[in-house]
């Protein structure tokens, strides 16, 4: 989003995933810059993507330490906080549906949740 304030011009990101947004940035020149080229936008648009995607694997670290999960279940909370359903997770980590809910249980357990919902609030509003 390109907007002025003040003498200067912005260009803010914001950075969301499903549960919406999770940061954002501003780039700023003076205003006597009239605009922002196409190639500073494309710029700007994948560092987006990369700040994204660091932002939700900070989440997703954090959380698995702060609940103490297992290797696989870290890898089960991503899939989940990524809005996966159960049978899907399944097929990519090629276990059985059960055993995704034996994980998605114990991940619960530790993270001292009772719905998805709760798990994705919690993991989103960690911060540090």
């Amino acid at each position: 989003m390109r907007k002025k304030n003040g003498g200067k011009i912005f260009f803010e990101v914001s950075v969301k995933n499903a549960g919406g947004l999770v940061d954002s940035f501003a780039i700023s020149v003076d205003s006597t810059f009239e605009e922002f080229s196409e190639s500073q936008i494309a710029l700007v648009s994948m560092l987006q993507n990369q700040v994204e995607s660091l932002l939700f694997e900070s989440k997703i670290s954090k959380a698995a330490a702060a609940f103490s999960l297992s290797k696989r279940e870290a890898e089960v909370l991503r899939l989940v906080v990524e809005g996966r359903s159960n049978s899907d997770i399944g097929e990519r980590l090629d276990v059985s549906v059960s055993t995704v809910k034996k994980h998605v249980y114990n991940i619960f357990n530790k993270a001292g949740v009772y719905s998805r919902t709760q798990l994705l609030s919690l993991v989103y509003g960690m911060t540090g």
